[in-house]
This record gives structure tokens, C-alpha cells and sequence, in this order.
């Protein structure tokens, strides 16, 4: 059983589910412009997030269900790994080292893209600030897209 992460609520669903409608968009948008695409996770988690609120059907008594039921949901990381078309690169920052190695797994479960992922374990305020000072944007024609979804994790 992998380590739980549970966060949020309906507002995180809605926003994760904005996510994956939004992102193909932008790759279409912009994926024949001639510039590299990058994801960028601010607060990129482990990945997955469980929710055991969404298990289906809804148990009648609770305390009777088993402890370790849980539904695993893609995390913002997952779903941007899903997107397609594809980013050209994807930076994963997550600060918290057990989300981080969980995070790193991501290079393992998408392989045709491991070389792609850059998992940074750190935090995110000091590593966009390195990041956006490292990169020279309009020289190198890059564009990114930033997602952070910042919750109180258990």
C-alpha cells in the first residue's frame, strides 16, 4: 500500500479537473509555435492523492469497511504527464521529503518521458526564484506553464 495523501477538498477536485481540461489546450496552442514547453509544479506533491471520500458505493457502515480502503486520484504531477500533446519538459518541486520520493517514481511509471522529468526536492518559493533567474525565456524561446496547489497534506 503506498503512503496516503490525502488533501483537500471539492475545491482541489475542481481545480485538478480544470487542470486536465486546460492543458491540452495549451500544449495545442502552442506546441507547433516553435517553443519549448515546459510543466511547472510548484507544490508537486507525490504525484497521486488518495481520497477515500470518493470510494464507490458509498458504505452504509463505516465502521465496518477495512482501514486501508483508499481510491488513488492523479495528482497535478500525473495529470501533466498525461497531457498530450506532451510538454517538452517537466519540473516537479516538492519540498517534503517523503512526497519527494514518491515524486521521483513518476520517471519509473512514465518512461518514454523519464529523461524529461526534473524532480527538485526543495522549496518552491527559492527554486521559481533560481529557476526564473537561470532561464533566459525570450532568448531560448521557452514557455512554461506554473501550477501550484498549495493544501494542508496528512
Amino acid at each position: 500500500m503506498q503512503p496516503s495523501f490525502a488533501f483537500g477538498g471539492d475545491w482541489t477536485r475542481e481545480k485538478l479537473r480544470s487542470l486536465q481540461s486546460y492543458l491540452p489546450a495549451y500544449t495545442t496552442a502552442l506546441k507547433n509555435k516553435g517553443f519549448e514547453l515546459i510543466y511547472i509544479d510548484a507544490f508537486a506533491g507525490a504525484g497521486y492523492r488518495s481520497d477515500r471520500s470518493l470510494l464507490e458505493p458509498a458504505l452504509s457502515f463505516p465502521e465496518l469497511a477495512e482501514q486501508d480502503v483508499e481510491k488513488f486520484l492523479a495528482g497535478s504531477a500525473r495529470i501533466a504527464l498525461e497531457t498530450r500533446p506532451a510538454f517538452d519538459r517537466y519540473i516537479f518541486i516538492e519540498k517534503d521529503v517523503q512526497r519527494f520520493a514518491e515524486l521521483t517514481n513518476l520517471q519509473k511509471d512514465f518512461p518514454e518521458v523519464a529523461d524529461k522529468i526534473q524532480p527538485i526536492n526543495g522549496d518552491a518559493n527559492q527554486e521559481l526564484v533560481q529557476l526564473c533567474q537561470t532561464t533566459q525565456w525570450m532568448k531560448q524561446g521557452v514557455r512554461a506553464y506554473c501550477f501550484s496547489i498549495l493544501s494542508v497534506c496528512k
